[in-house]
């Protein structure tokens, strides 16, 4: 599995699941930053500028320049130019803008429930429970706006967008990290196949014990039956 992207909400240790999956795997970490910086050497505009592409705020006279669709194009093609490469995860923003129909990539969302949240955000910044709950918020926003933007979604987690969602206040870092790594180290017809098998909506339990590995056949028959694409670690 050459590429993995992972989007996340804030506080949802997130972080810990990319180091961990970096020790297991020895995938090198691709950030928005590093891809903005890419797009600005092939493009000529500033690196700050492009950043602001990720940004929820839109000029009002947008709809007039359309800058930040030439910005989020700028963005397009430096990944696409990425993607040529293996063995990386793309963490933030910028992985939600790959083709759909590009198979060699999956599609991680890793969040968390509210309650873990804001003690995650309580104990790092430091804050009452109504500061952070603020902080969150604020964030959700920003992830809202992006993904909104992309693809018409109602939600930033919604499950129909991703091969995997990860709730951390179930799921350990080691324990995700580990799926990733068993991933990687199925031969690539099996890969393709288990691949294959997150878009499904129902797998059989006989068919999974078949071709899947014990965590993965454990991961993978916690599979909410209501959801089109998205597998959910729970």
């Amino acid at each position: 599995m050459p590429v993995i992207s992972i989007f996340s909400g804030m506080y949802c240790k997130a972080n810990d699941v990319v180091q961990k999956t970096i020790e297991k795997t020895g995938y090198r970490l691709v950030t928005d930053r590093n891809i903005a910086t890419e797009a600005s050497k092939m493009s000529g505009m500033p690196e700050n500028k492009i950043m602001k592409a990720f940004s929820g705020k839109t000029s009002v006279f947008n709809r007039f320049t359309h800058e930040k669709e030439r910005l989020i194009a700028q963005l397009r093609l430096a990944l696409a130019g990425m993607l040529s490469e293996e063995n990386m995860i793309i963490s933030g923003f910028s992985g939600l803008l790959i083709p759909r129909d590009i198979t060699h990539t999956l599609q991680v969302c890793i969040i968390a429930d509210v309650k873990s949240r804001t003690a995650e955000a309580m104990k790092s910044k430091s804050v009452s429970e109504k500061e952070a709950i603020g902080i969150i918020e604020k964030n959700d926003a920003e992830n809202f706006s992006w993904v909104n933007m992309l693809f018409k979604a109602s939600a930033p987690w919604d499950a129909s967008l991703y091969d995997i969602v990860i709730p951390t206040n179930k799921v350990d870092a080691n324990k995700a990290a580990e799926l990733f790594r068993q991933i990687k180290l199925m031969p690539t017809r099996r890969r393709k196949l288990f691949m294959k098998t997150l878009a499904m909506k129902s797998f059989s339990r006989q068919k999974a014990q078949k071709r899947l590995s014990p965590i993965l056949l454990f991961l993978h028959l916690l599979k909410s039956p209501r959801q089109k694409r998205g597998m959910l670690l729970a």
